[in-house]
């Protein structure tokens, strides 16, 4: 059979230029490329589970509902900054393991499982050891004196209640920490003693 003079050109171009293609890997995988595909859904940014979770706070309402800021330094937020991190259901810390702690709101619990429950860090005893032992109402739960009272309302008109502890000195409205607790946050003292914080 005999091949044109085309047919002589095309089998002349891919002896030249297939040997060449083939060598691409080669070359590329000797300069370091990494051909390693790698799928949308098999991300590292999706390993974060997307959860839009601030990475550190100061102040429980930083987080997101049913979180709060935990401290894992002890230090209640005079120290490094905290984690926005789910409370733990109350049902999981029946017979949880660990002896008595002193919460960051001053209050002596169980366990460090019931501190997360109440939604509070473990904090140094010497809060505790230091604190009164009368508290103050806050809606449908009682706070301690180092700590304020905030009540959030919803968009419905629900309002949720939670201690926020002190990090400052002063336990009035002056402490920064009221002041900061939420946007346009309004401050009162309490007949009964402690202040309460307003958030729309």
């Amino acid at each position: 059979m005999r091949i044109g003079r085309a047919g002589k050109d095309v089998v002349r171009w891919s002896r030249r230029v297939l040997p060449a293609l083939a060598a691409i890997p080669l070359v590329t995988a000797a300069c370091g490329y990494d051909w390693t595909v790698v799928r949308p859904e098999e991300s590292p940014a999706d390993d974060a589970g997307g959860t839009g979770q601030a990475e550190t706070c100061k102040l429980d309402g930083e987080c997101p509902e049913a979180s709060f800021c935990a401290f894992l330094d002890g230090e209640c937020g005079a120290g490094a900054s905290g984690k926005c991190t789910p409370r733990t259901p109350a049902a999981k810390c029946a017979g949880a393991a660990g002896g008595e702690v002193c919460t960051c709101d001053g209050v002596l619990v169980a366990n460090a499982c019931e501190a997360s429950s109440r939604g509070s860090s473990v904090g140094p005893s010497s809060r505790c050891a230091a604190a009164p032992a009368k508290t103050f109402r806050c809606g449908k739960i009682d706070c301690s004196a180092q700590s304020f009272c905030v009540a959030t309302t919803d968009k419905v008109g629900t309002i949720t209640y939670r201690c926020e502890p002190f990090v400052c000195a002063e336990r009035t409205c002056a402490c920064k920490e009221a002041a900061a607790a939420c946007a346009g946050a309004t401050c009162a003292a309490l007949d009964e003693g402690g202040i309460i914080v307003q958030c729309k």
